[in-house]
């Protein structure tokens, strides 16, 4: 459980200061290849939620 709450604060830290340049190029390819939509804090629930 620490883990997956150190994990979502990263994730969270990224989505509102922004992703480094690196992963972001990954993830924007990922999203135009899946067409899937920009990332938001509502696609990562607390780890609780997960239960």
């Amino acid at each position: 459980v620490v883990f997956q709450r150190r994990v979502h604060a990263q994730v969270m830290d990224y989505l509102e200061n922004g992703i480094p340049e690196r992963p972001a190029r990954f993830i924007k390819a990922l999203q135009n290849y899946y067409h899937t939509p920009e990332l938001t804090a509502e696609q990562f629930p607390w780890p609780e939620a997960l239960n």
